[in-house]
């Protein structure tokens, strides 16, 4: 394994086959079918173009039913249910509109970083500047995918712990004004503390030798025109919000999405031969089978008399399909649905109170988590992109995603709260707070208007 600037760390290279499955299962049917025998073997090597047809015609008789998909969908948009809240400075409004330099709002971009941290379980928020003139810079939060960071180091600095190289392999396109065909090159963003400053080197390969060779270095400065004594890079975890490889929350749903797919293929396989009937003879010596075959060649079907030998029989068999593979199916299929709803459910990430910044230790779904995760990151985000316009941070703050786990509580939990309320021995605050968590109150309502709107109701009672 070389010893530069392309070394890959051993826990990016074994995790890549877990974001290619998540990443593939999410793409769809097509992009399944494209990996062939990475996602359904086949039941013997194809030696022959026989064989890759039957396998060609199995894989195209197979059916994936994108439960990840849709998923990944339903929770994004859950996330995004209630707009996002950002309380910034005035002279970060840019965000709202630009928050890349590519006309991507602050909102599109961390909804795509909540998407991708429940697809590989991480992501990274890297701020940065293209610089214009002396003084004049333009800053802006860049969102890179977890597979891009090769490698990585920190180390504990003032009593926190810091990057002190990141590795990216990005893609580069380097063709020129007059070409039609992009030219697609790889590069590696080398982001480093060296002596107490941050410096930045882009590397790529010469062309012919392969050699690699230093493009550019930069050494960033602040708003104050001062070199940064740390890396403004900020990583996010369905977990931790630190540099190190979190599961995929989406992995398991995943695994059976691909594993329902390649049920499906036996079952459709099963299907279609068990719907063409095969011909059979009874009665017949081995002269018989000669002549019907080679010298008479009648096939069964074409409308053909079949002669047959006194005492012979002709019919038509039907193979039948095997229940077992249907019932698997439904077996994947609710625990599809199971692995999906464990994502909303409380209890699946644990969280301290700096973390959560809370008082206590608070039970998260995974989804929760995530949203925290995400709207911490950008916390820090936009601090750095302050320091890079005037060196000075003012507090801002991200909320993404309100009450994101569904409410455990089922009617008769409902009907012994109001029990406990009616009787006096729980306060109104607290009743109030279960109803808004089991949904049967807009969470957004505070206590005083949901007072109100009680006092103007008037009930009455039918007599």
């Amino acid at each position: 394994m070389a010893n530069d600037v392309t070394y890959e760390r051993k826990e990016y290279i074994a995790a890549l086959k877990h974001w290619d499955l998540v990443d593939d299962v999410c793409k769809g049917d097509d992009q399944v079918k494209s990996k062939g025998q990475t996602h359904l073997p086949a039941a013997a090597e194809l030696k022959d173009e026989e064989a890759k047809a039957r396998y060609k015609a199995y894989k195209e008789r197979a059916i994936l039913y994108n439960v990840t998909k849709r998923t990944l969908n339903g929770m994004t948009g859950l996330a995004f249910d209630k707009k996002p809240n950002f309380e910034t400075p005035e002279y970060l409004d840019f965000i709202n509109s630009n928050v890349d330099g590519s006309n991507q709002s602050i909102t599109q971009q961390s909804k795509l970083a909540v998407a991708m941290t429940l697809k590989s379980g991480n992501g990274i928020l890297l701020v940065d500047a293209r610089r214009e003139g002396d003084n004049d810079s333009t800053p802006y939060i860049s969102l890179y995918k977890r597979s891009s960071l090769i490698n990585w180091r920190t180390s504990v600095v003032d009593g926190v712990i810091r990057p002190t190289l990141l590795v990216f392999k990005e893609s580069h396109d380097s063709s020129g004004e007059e070409d039609y065909e992009p030219k697609i090159e790889d590069r590696w963003r080398e982001l480093r503390i060296k002596d107490g400053q941050y410096i930045v080197k882009i590397w790529k390969k010469e062309e012919g030798s392969g050699k690699l060779i230093l493009e550019d270095e930069i050494i960033p400065t602040n708003g104050s025109g001062q070199s940064w004594s740390y890396i403004p890079c900020f990583p996010i975890g369905a977990e931790n919000n630190d540099f190190e490889i979190d599961d995929s929350p989406l992995l398991d749903l995943a695994k059976h999405n691909i594993k329902h797919y390649q049920v499906t293929a036996e079952w459709y396989n099963a299907i279609h031969y068990a719907s063409q009937p095969v011909p059979t003879a009874t009665g017949l010596d081995e002269t018989w089978v000669k002549l019907l075959r080679e010298e008479w060649k009648v096939s069964a079907g074409d409308g053909q008399i079949l002669p047959l030998p006194q005492g012979g029989d002709f019919d038509y068999k039907y193979l039948r399909t095997d229940s077992a593979i249907k019932d698997d199916l439904k077996r994947l299929e609710d625990e599809m649905v199971a692995l999906g709803a464990a994502i909303l459910q409380a209890g699946g990430v644990n969280k301290t109170a700096t973390q959560s910044r809370g008082d206590q230790r608070a039970q998260y779904s995974v989804l929760s988590s995530v949203a925290l995760n995400v709207s911490m990151a950008y916390v820090q985000a936009l601090g750095a992109l302050q320091e890079f316009m005037r060196n000075k941070v003012e507090v801002v703050e991200v909320e993404i995603g309100k009450d994101l786990t569904i409410s455990n509580f089922d009617p008769q939990v409902i009907t012994a709260l109001i029990q406990l309320w009616q009787s006096g021995r729980l306060p109104e605050p607290d009743m109030n707070n279960a109803l808004k968590r089991s949904g049967l109150i807009d969470p957004e309502k505070s206590d005083e208007s949901i007072q109100e709107e009680l006092s103007e109701t008037t009930i009455g009672i039918g007599l």
